[in-house]
């Protein structure tokens, strides 16, 4: 066989063997392909791709120090944080972020057993906008749904956060002016309408002192604060009345007093879908 052959049949030989690679490579790309996009794959990147950039939003730059410790000793649960948490329920439209903390940060101060996560929070209401009075005020707030105690422990775990940040807050009296019996009128005037004389004289037989400390102090003095909108302070109370639960009565109430100050049903819905994940889901949702 002469030379010209041998390289004819070397070339068609190396011709085949380049297309057969390349056949194979192409299948096992599509395969690939096709495995990258299995739709539950793609939800899951997805999810964790959204907790990500609302975990980041929220816990600033070591936005992973939460979750961090988990990964070594339960990394599925470090990983259903970022998804659930942050990927399916925090990066939900329908509620802004700088709501959605307030509420949490209400929430942890009237669990009061959870200290670290308050303290996160707390950072992360500073990291989504809000201003070191109005970290102050949801916590203050706590007093009237779960007592001085866990308003306390609140405001030392805050103070921690704001030397951490070299915050230079200086704090200002927020208490209302006048008669505190009349301002608190107003505010159930303003939040719960038709309601205001059931409120005002409910237990008066049993205990008449009650009503009109609740009216006076909690409505006069607290609700009547400057420094934190009375939206706010309705997602606050929300927020607290839900996780603490067996308050049905109360989360009807300020519901409606919700609505009453500006929210919406849909922010709302969102806040109570949000407390699933400081209560678990028999609070907001009881069968």
């Amino acid at each position: 066989m002469s030379q010209t052959s041998h390289r004819i049949r070397r070339s068609l030989l190396t011709s085949a063997i380049a297309t057969l690679t390349t056949l194979i490579f192409g299948m096992l790309a599509k395969k690939t392909q096709a495995q990258s996009s299995d739709p539950s794959e793609v939800r899951k990147a997805n999810r964790y791709t959204r907790g990500i950039e609302t975990l980041k939003r929220v816990g600033g730059k070591d936005y992973d120090r939460a979750t961090r410790p988990l990964e070594s000793f339960s990394p599925d649960l470090s990983q259903m944080v970022v998804e659930h948490v942050f990927g399916d329920v925090l990066s939900r439209p329908g509620l802004d972020l700088k709501q959605r903390e307030i509420a949490i940060v209400a929430a942890l101060t009237a669990l009061g057993s959870v200290r670290p996560a308050l303290k996160f929070h707390i950072h992360g209401m500073l990291n989504v906008g809000c201003t070191p009075q109005e970290v102050v005020e949801t916590i203050l707030h706590a007093v009237v749904y779960a007592g001085f105690p866990a308003a306390q422990d609140g405001m030392t775990i805050a103070r921690e956060v704001f030397k951490e940040r070299n915050l230079q807050y200086q704090p200002v009296s927020s208490r209302p002016e006048g008669d505190r019996y009349q301002l608190g009128i107003q505010n159930l005037q303003q939040t719960e309408g038709d309601r205001v004389k059931t409120i005002a004289t409910r237990f008066a037989n049993l205990a008449p002192d009650l009503p009109r400390l609740i009216v006076e102090f909690a409505r006069g003095e607290i609700w009547n604060r400057r420094g934190l909108s009375l939206k706010s302070r309705e997602f606050a109370t929300l927020a607290m009345v839900t996780v603490l639960g067996n308050q049905s009565h109360s989360v009807q109430a300020h519901v409606e007093g919700a609505l009453r100050v500006g929210a919406t049903e849909t922010e709302i819905k969102e806040l109570l879908l949000q407390m699933t994940v400081y209560a678990g889901y028999p609070k907001p949702y009881p069968p």
